[in-house]
C-alpha cells in the first residue's frame, strides 16, 4: 500500500526514501486508530519542513511522531484533569502545535533555553495568532507577572523561572529527547522541580542510552521519586532506540 501512494507523489532520487518511510510512519499512525486526529492536523511549511505534499496538504514525521507520544498520554491517563501542560525542551514547538491544534490544552507552558526558546516562541505565535502569549522576560517574582501569566494561553519561560511557579500548578509535565543530554546534577534538579510542580502526570520520552559529557545513562537511571505510579514504561513503538513511560504523581 505505501508504494503505492509513494507512486502518487512527484519524488527524485534523493527523496524516494525520506518520502516512502513519511508515508509508511504516516499510514501506521492510522492503524493505530488515530485517522480522526491525523485529519486535523497538517504540517505548517514555516520553516520549510521535511515534509511531503500528500492529497493536497502537507504531512510530516514529526507530526506523526507527536501524535504517537499523545496517545500513549491520552490513552493512559484522565485527560479531562489535563488543562495546563508544561513541556521542557521543546524544540522548534512541535508538540506543542499538536495539543493546541487539537485543544486539548487550555495552557501550554515551554521551558527551554536560547536560541530554541525564541524560535519555539516565534513558530507558535505566527501559527496561533489569536492565543494570549506570555513572551520571554526576565522577572524577579511571580508576583510581578502573576496575572499576565494566568491569562496566557501560551508561556515561554527560561529553567530558572520556573522556579517561580506556583506549587502543584501543572497537570501535565512532558519531556521528549532532552533529559538525556544533560547532566545527571541537573536531571536530579529537574525532578526535584518535577515533583514540586505537577499534580498529575509526567511523561518522558528518551533514548534507552545516550552518552553525556558525564557518561552514560540509560533507561532505568532516571530518578523517578518514590511515589510515583508508573502507568506505562515502555519501548517506543517506531522509535525502538527510544522508550517512553507515563507517571501519575500523587
Amino acid at each position: 500500500f505505501a508504494k503505492e501512494l509513494v507512486r502518487r507523489i512527484p519524488i527524485t532520487n534523493a527523496t524516494e526514501e525520506f518520502n516512502f518511510a513519511t508515508l509508511l510512519l504516516w499510514q501506521y499512525v492510522k492503524n493505530q486508530g488515530l485517522e480522526k486526529e491525523l485529519t486535523q492536523l497538517n504540517e505548517p511549511a514555516e520553516g520549510s519542513p521535511p515534509a511531503i505534499n500528500f492529497k493536497g496538504r502537507l504531512i510530516s514525521q514529526d507530526i506523526a511522531n507527536s501524535l504517537l507520544e499523545f496517545d500513549v498520554i491520552n490513552n493512559n491517563a484522565r485527560m479531562d484533569l489535563i488543562t495546563t501542560v508544561l513541556e521542557i525542551g521543546a524544540g522548534y514547538g512541535r508538540s506543542a502545535y499538536l495539543w493546541l491544534s487539537l485543544n486539548k490544552a487550555n495552557k501550554y507552558i515551554i521551558v527551554d533555553i536560547p536560541p530554541a526558546l525564541y524560535i519555539s516562541q516565534r513558530y507558535l505565535n505566527n501559527q496561533f495568532p489569536g492565543k494570549k502569549i506570555f513572551k520571554y522576560r526576565d522577572f524577579k517574582s511571580f508576583e510581578e507577572v502573576e496575572d499576565e501569566y494566568r491569562q496566557a494561553d501560551l508561556v515561554f519561560l527560561m529553567p530558572w523561572q520556573i522556579e517561580m511557579l506556583p506549587q502543584k500548578s501543572i497537570d501535565l509535565i512532558c519531556t521528549i529527547d532532552s533529559l538525556s543530554e544533560m547532566r545527571f546534577s541537573v536531571i536530579e534538579y529537574y525532578f526535584k522541580i518535577i515533583n514540586k510542580l505537577c499534580k498529575k502526570y509526567f511523561y518522558i520520552k528518551c533514548n534507552k542510552k545516550w552518552d553525556n559529557e558525564e557518561g552514560r545513562i540509560r533507561w532505568g537511571d532516571y530518578p523517578i521519586p518514590t511515589g510515583w505510579e508508573c502507568l506505562i514504561d515502555r519501548e517506543c513503538r517506531v522509535q525502538t532506540d527510544y522508550f517512553e513511560s507515563l507517571y501519575k504523581i500523587s
